[in-house]
């Protein structure tokens, strides 16, 4: 007889006198060949024998072969084998296998020669050790309780622990649990199962590539369905930016068709003044004509004038008075709009209506003399705020110059998620030049933080359900120092500071 390759093997042959001087793989190939031969998965077959394995074998999976194992040690490859592993043995049973190891664990943690030690170089792997005997005593009473079943004869079987009544009832207890799980303990049931799945399995084998076929038609057409969503989406996207385009484009025109009004508007009261004036003047000539010659026919030399003569002003004003009506300051057509939003302000600035000027135009005629009290003019000056605030930085906003009304949108979602009145975005960031700058720099902020999508929605309307759509992102976007500012006590620091060091 040759020896194994297996050192071990070598050993246990030459305890029993049988020694060779060569080296064989005779018994290491049988065996394989026999595992092989009854379907035992070549993996296993690797593992057990520690031949060249993948990486996969070698490093990740189980270093146990359990197919190999399960056969070698006697059972059928069908044949179930199963221990109740959740019944835990009584503590007594468990502390009559290694007796004295809670004393060892406890001399292990109590020593004091590795206190000193760096962490790495401690050694913990005694500790581990015993820790482990500890959950294998378990292990080992419960394969002992099993290994009885089949063969009491056994040395093992002789151990004094197996009369111990704790370990008898612990015994009884693990066999009524193994027999619970009928399929797995029941052989002759379990070849039933085997019987009657073999049709069922043809039947779905017959069915799988007709199956396949039908979730592949399935998968492709979902993929056409999200790939037509997909343009249907950019194609809407694209028409609303473009009708955007449109629309900014119209408001332009509309803006620009406003102000070219009332620049010829203006004008024509200028010229109409200056044909009064042209008036005025012809007739103050014509009566100095007249007394002059009145003068000479009665031969009187020194012209004297009298306080019925009309004067270049007065008759200045006769005239103008008929060609151009005096304004009323409380006429309705003067009177300011309560305007809540931005956009509301921008169409009452800029659009004319057949009863009603924008006040653009009857500032370009009338100057300050629509105006009314104290109040209107209160009004004004907040609207007039917003205006010179849109017009002043929408060129330098963003990368491409927006229109008035596209940035005021972007200012009124700004004001709408800061829970502010129309009023109170002129008073705590408008009015003053360091508010404004401060809104500038935040505006910038949040709108590089937005999605397009939300970017989009933004300026493409003037509904405000959009903007509490998107509140959430758009105050998030908010930087923190500007909920923070206030531009009335910032600016009243500044000048302290700058009149103290004065």
């Amino acid at each position: 007889m040759f020896p194994t390759s297996s050192t071990r093997g070598v050993g246990i042959s030459s305890s029993i006198g049988v020694v060779a001087k060569k080296t064989t793989h005779h018994l290491r190939k049988s065996t394989a060949q026999h595992v092989g031969a009854n379907n035992i998965d070549g993996d296993h077959n690797k593992t057990a024998g520690h031949w060249l394995n993948s990486a996969l074998i070698k490093y990740y999976l189980s270093p146990f072969p359990f197919k190999f194992i399960h056969h070698v040690t006697g059972f059928q490859r069908d044949e179930p084998y199963h221990i109740a592993r959740d019944i835990d043995p009584p503590e007594e049973l468990k502390r009559m296998i290694f007796p004295h190891l809670e004393e060892w664990v406890s001399t292990v943690e109590n020593r004091t020669d590795q206190a000193w030690l760096e962490p790495q170089k401690r050694d913990d792997a005694i500790l581990d050790f015993l820790h482990m005997l500890q959950t294998f005593r378990s292990v080992l009473i419960q394969d002992l309780a099993a290994w009885m079943e089949f063969s009491s004869e056994s040395i093992f079987c002789t151990h004094e622990i197996t009369k111990h009544p704790l370990f008898i009832e612990f015994r009884t207890r693990l066999r009524q649990a193994t027999e619970r799980n009928l399929i797995l303990c029941d052989l002759s049931f379990k070849t039933e199962i085997y019987k009657f799945s073999k049709p069922i399995v043809t039947v779905l084998n017959a069915l799988k590539n007709g199956i396949e076929r039908g979730f592949e038609s399935i998968r492709r057409d979902l993929k056409e369905i999200l790939v037509n969503q997909q343009e249907s989406s950019d194609l809407r996207q694209k028409e609303s930016r473009e009708l955007n385009k449109l629309l900014a484009e119209a408001q332009e025109c509309l803006y620009t068709l406003n102000q070219s009004g009332a620049v010829m508007i203006a004008e024509l009261r200028s010229s109409r003044k200056e044909v009064a004036i042209l008036r005025a003047e012809i007739t103050e000539i014509k009566c100095i004509l007249k007394e002059k010659t009145s003068f000479q026919d009665v031969g009187i030399s020194a012209i004297t004038w009298t306080d019925e003569q009309p004067v270049v002003g007065e008759i200045l004003d006769q005239q103008t008075g008929q060609s151009v009506p005096g304004i009323d300051p409380n006429d309705p057509q003067f009177k300011l709009l309560d305007s809540a939003t931005v956009k509301a302000v921008l169409d009452e600035w800029y659009i004319s209506t057949p009863t009603r000027m924008s006040i653009a135009s009857r500032e370009a005629v009338y100057k300050s003399d629509w105006r009314p009290e104290h109040s209107a003019n209160a009004s004004f000056r907040r609207k007039k705020s917003v205006v010179n605030f849109l017009e002043k930085h929408r060129k330098t906003f963003g990368h491409e110059p927006m229109t008035v009304r596209q940035f005021g949108r972007i200012l009124e979602a700004y004001r709408a998620v800061r829970g502010w009145t129309l009023a109170g975005l002129v008073k705590k960031r408008l009015e003053l030049k360091l508010g404004q700058e401060k809104t500038a720099e935040a505006l910038s902020s949040m709108w590089n933080g937005l999605s397009p999508e939300t970017r989009t929605a933004i300026i493409g309307g003037d509904d405000l359900a959009i903007i509490d759509h998107h509140k959430a992102e758009i105050l998030e976007n908010i930087p923190q120092l500007d909920l923070t500012f206030d531009a009335e006590s910032a600016t009243k620091k500044r000048k302290i500071t700058e009149n103290t060091q004065n």
